[in-house]
């Protein structure tokens, strides 16, 4: 039974196949290169560069704003720590020791950072991406550095 549908199926797929022959007999002219199709394929070409162009400008330009962003950030935290240090000025024995290791620390985790941030302006444009999350977690751990001094600098 199997066969029979097997059969009967393949012969109607020679039959709808074959119907089409003269199809086959008439000269084909799509294959010969025309001017209009060559013009066409310039086209084509010019606009596929113009978009990796503009792929191209526009990670060139997400960077550049995402330096710049980021940037501006550590000045904000760099007159916040600042601030700290002031506050920090003002203890006394235990709690300057404290404070001063925990300002030492946050420093050093500011100065990962503009590490990062540099390594981020050389990074190429295909890997910028890779070296972006790298600033955003040294930035993160900057920032919890920061509300940790910040909170018990607070508290004495």
């Amino acid at each position: 039974m199997k066969r029979h549908y097997l059969f009967t199926l393949l012969s109607c797929g020679a039959f709808v196949a074959g119907c089409n022959r003269s199809d086959l007999d008439k000269t084909d002219t799509s294959a010969s290169p025309t001017t209009e199709s060559i013009t066409n394929k310039q086209e084509v070409s010019r606009d596929i560069s113009q978009t990796v162009t503009d792929a191209k400008r526009s990670l060139s330009d997400s960077k550049d704003e995402f330096v710049a962003a980021t940037e501006t950030k550590l000045k904000e935290l760099d007159a916040k720590i600042d601030e700290l240090n002031a506050k920090a000025g003002a203890l006394k024995d235990d709690a300057k020791a404290e404070s001063d290791k925990m300002l030492a620390d946050l420093k050093q985790k500011r100065s990962d950072v503009s590490d990062k941030l540099t390594e981020l302006k050389q990074a190429s444009k295909d890997a910028w991406e890779n070296v972006k999350v790298a600033v955003q977690d040294a930035f993160g751990r900057m920032e919890k550095a920061y509300q940790d001094a910040k909170t018990k600098l607070s508290n004495e």
